[in-house]
């Protein structure tokens, strides 16, 4: 398994398995199943670059997740946003085979869609990972 594999896991493993965020959004996806209702999060785009040290290789990764809302305005959207951030920032996080250095969020960035009613936020964090 790779960094970015195993990462992508423990972050759907973290959310999909709390259950207050379980009430907030209907879902967390790698590729939402047609017919999904809103709000939902999907993983989406990865980076990963060498963190290495002396003695043990590493990756600095980021993984941008995105937030769906069909509420109107940024309320539900920013209260998911801040559930996503109680369970990943700077939180443990179960890395198979790797050792977590940190998952610190960077930034997000409500937009809202061309159609008018639906809402937009990605959410990037930077995991920094070691074998």
């Amino acid at each position: 398994m790779t960094s970015l594999n195993a990462i992508q896991k423990a972050i759907f493993d973290k959310l999909a398995g709390d259950a207050t965020l379980a009430r907030m959004v209907t879902g967390v996806f790698d590729e939402v199943p047609q017919g999904t209702g809103f709000p939902y999060i999907t993983i989406g785009e990865m980076t990963e670059v060498p963190f290495n040290t002396f003695d043990r290789k590493g990756r600095d990764c980021t993984v941008t997740l995105h937030i769906w809302s069909q509420y109107p305005g940024n309320k539900e959207a920013v209260e998911i946003l801040g559930r996503m951030n109680a369970l990943l920032d700077y939180e443990p996080l179960n890395v198979e085979g790797l050792s977590l250095v940190h998952c610190q969020f960077e930034n997000a960035t409500t937009i809202e869609e061309p159609d008018g009613k639906t809402r937009h936020v990605p959410v990037r964090y930077r995991v920094v990972v070691q074998g």
